[in-house]
C-alpha cells in the first residue's frame, strides 16, 4: 500500500492508500480511476477517485 494525498470535489485534501500496482500504473500513464483505503490493511475501503485529484504519492 502507498499512502496518498488527494483533493475532494470540495477542496479538502485527505490522507489515504492506494494499492502499490495502482501507484505504479499511475505513473505509467494507465489508471485513470483508483479506489482509496482508509488504511493499510485495506479493512476501510473507501472512495473511486481519479488519478488527476492525487497530489502526492508517498513511497
Amino acid at each position: 500500500m502507498v499512502e496518498i494525498t488527494y483533493k475532494t470535489l470540495t477542496g479538502e485534501v485527505l490522507t489515504g492508500y492506494i494499492r502499490t500496482d495502482n501507484a505504479a500504473n499511475i505513473l505509467f500513464g494507465v489508471e485513470e480511476f483508483v479506489q482509496v483505503f482508509g488504511d493499510e490493511e485495506k479493512t476501510k475501503p473507501g472512495p473511486y477517485i481519479r488519478v488527476d485529484s492525487i497530489g502526492e504519492i508517498y513511497y
